[in-house]
């Protein structure tokens, strides 16, 4: 018999969140980078030194692209003024390096506190993420990741599925929450998806993965 594991969701509390300095909306990166004009540190994530960088509203997503040649580079994440979401994309661009090089998916790994534009090349990822808001209760939120196409492809798997997530974040939101509080309806949709959850947990992958699924789970009104 082969037993299977459980993936299992990692869910942000304040410890796991960095401590960032007030700073204007622009870049905050991860790693050495004290030597670039205009880099202010701002914070340490674990041991890494965070810096914010400059950039242009309506350039930041190509600056931060070009940031991912840098070898001293980490961490990158577009601060478009958001400060309640700020920690957690800090601390999401590092736990997505962690995750994808277990699975030899190496890199740097853009994070957004809201909906980039999309430079030449990238692709748009809406994270679904669970952040830890008092003892017992967590709240589902939205990391944005700007993710090179040819990667996209190999962490879905696959090519992106034509699914309109963007347009239905507040549903798959609900249905996170929905299926932690055993609310799910009694449909063969959800019952499969209940299926896949005892292995895995409601993540953007998972939903790109099993794009017809999503899209009749996201007709259908939960109790």
């Amino acid at each position: 018999m082969v037993t299977v594991t459980p993936l299992r969701e990692r869910c942000f509390g304040p410890a796991d969140l960095p401590t960032l300095r007030t700073i204007a909306a622009g870049l905050i990166v991860g790693g050495d980078l004290g030597y670039l004009p205009g880099a202010t540190p701002v914070g340490i994530d674990g041991r890494m030194p965070l810096w914010w960088l400059p950039a242009a509203e309506h350039r930041r997503a190509d600056a931060a692209v070009r940031l991912l040649t840098r070898p001293d580079v980490q961490t990158v994440t577009i601060n478009d003024g958001r400060p309640n979401r700020l920690a957690l994309a800090v601390a999401f661009s590092a736990h997505l390096a962690a995750v994808r090089s277990r699975r030899q998916l190496h890199g740097v790994w853009i994070t957004a506190t809201d909906r980039p534009r999309l430079p030449d090349g990238m692709l748009r990822l809406p994270h679904l993420v669970s952040m830890v808001t008092a003892p017992g209760q967590l709240q589902d939120v939205v990391v944005w990741e700007l993710i090179r196409a040819d990667d996209a492809r190999r962490w879905l798997g696959g090519p992106l599925p034509h699914l309109p997530v963007e347009d239905r974040l507040p549903a798959l939101l609900r249905l996170r929450a929905a299926h932690r509080q055993g609310r799910l309806p009694d449909t063969p949709a959800a019952r499969r998806l209940s299926i896949l959850l005892g292995r895995r947990y409601l993540s953007i992958r998972l939903v790109y993965q099993h794009p017809d699924l999503f899209t009749q789970l996201l007709t259908e009104e939960l109790p």
